[in-house]
């Protein structure tokens, strides 16, 4: 799933996806971001957790979580829900750096991820940044530019997670699936149904992620490598390598719905 955007859905239309979520056969389910903003995220989560409950939900978050509130601020609020609702796994959390075993030879990996301004005319857009006048940590910025770099700092901070945590899935394990909120590879951004220009490509893909993703892909070339991501609202997949694809989920803000399933082996 990505990109519910739950405070944006009617009451009937939330209630009913969490019938359905609750009804659905999965063994456990994961969520790239953009679940809610800051002010509604808790009470989300913890309606979600309740759904899904016994099983587990692993999440990101998006960068409309933080709406509303700061980063600091909501991974804490978040903490306290997982804290609660113990079937709730924040990927990327300051507590993580694990690697979670999907089935015997499948483990699951994630992280947020940013939108990292270094993609298309990078600093040079013409668009401006939604995300500065709602998120505390960027509208403080004092100009234009402390904002992008703020930006890319959190885009790096992902690829530095990643270096760190994916050697050590793809080690053991023959696939592994990364879950992130924005996706990393141009060619999978798109907006309003079409391929992502220059101009918005700096806030629809994090180019510091890719870039570390493909390069450790390469280093395992025997192993599977499966990226699962949204941001962009438009669904987009692309096999970059034989051993690497890119998934991008359909969400539709205040229509949330499932993005797809895997079937994995049992052994």
């Amino acid at each position: 799933m990505t990109d519910l955007h739950l405070e944006r859905a009617s009451n009937g239309m939330r209630i009913d996806f969490l019938k359905r979520l609750s009804n659905e056969a999965f063994d456990s389910a994961v969520l790239t971001g953009d679940i809610s903003n800051a002010e509604r995220l808790p009470e989300d989560l913890t309606d979600l957790g309740r759904a899904c409950f016994p099983r587990k939900l692993y999440f990101t978050l998006g960068n409309h979580d933080f709406f509303g509130s700061s980063f600091a601020a909501v991974d804490a609020s978040v903490e306290a829900v997982c804290q609660r609702q113990k079937n709730l796994h924040h990927l990327g959390s300051a507590r993580s750096g694990e690697v979670i075993q999907l089935s015997y030879d499948t483990a699951l990996v994630g992280h947020r991820g940013w939108a990292d301004m270094r993609a298309g005319y990078s600093y040079d857009t013409a668009v401006s940044c939604h995300d500065a006048a709602w998120i505390d940590d960027l509208r403080i910025c004092s100009s234009r530019y402390a904002i992008f770099r703020k930006m890319e700092t959190l885009g790096r901070n992902s690829a530095a997670y990643f270096r760190r945590v994916l050697p050590r899935a793809l080690s053991p394990y023959r696939h592994v699936f990364l879950a992130t909120h924005v996706p990393p590879v141009t060619q999978v951004a798109r907006y309003d149904g079409k391929g992502c220009g220059y101009h918005h490509q700096p806030y629809f893909c994090n180019v510091s992620a890719g870039g570390a993703i493909i390069g450790i892909a390469r280093m395992f070339p025997s192993r599977r490598l499966s990226v699962l991501c949204g941001h962009t609202h438009s669904a987009a997949s692309i096999q970059l390598t034989e051993n690497l694809a890119v998934h991008v989920g359909n969400g539709k803000p205040g229509r949330p719905e499932f993005s797809g399933s895997f079937d994995l082996p049992l052994g």
